[in-house]
């Protein structure tokens, strides 16, 4: 495909494929490497650690002392669903 003053054959010439899309794959064929079952759990934690502590000062700023009391009882209900969830795991009936 020739476009104004571009010669199609300047790029095979010079071994330069840049814009060829037939040439690199959308996607990645091979895996370059494997995460075990820690290291993706510790990735999620950090994900999701990090964006909960970025947002803290956003929410005590509009929820003032209150809010305090709010992040701490979200935190009990999360500990005990937690707890929960770990005795029907292992709950043997």
């Amino acid at each position: 495909m020739n476009h104004e003053g571009f010669s199609s054959s300047s790029n095979q010439v010079l071994g330069n494929n840049y814009g060829s899309i037939e040439e690199q794959p959308l996607i990645a064929t091979e895996i370059q490497g494997k995460s075990s079952n820690w290291d993706t759990f510790l990735q999620i934690s950090c994900i999701l650690l990090g964006t909960g502590v970025l947002q803290l000062p956003a929410n005590l700023k509009e929820g003032g002392w209150i809010g305090i009391f709010y992040i701490l009882l979200a935190g009990v209900i999360s500990n005990y669903t937690g707890i929960l969830t770990v005795r029907c795991l292992y709950h043997i009936e």
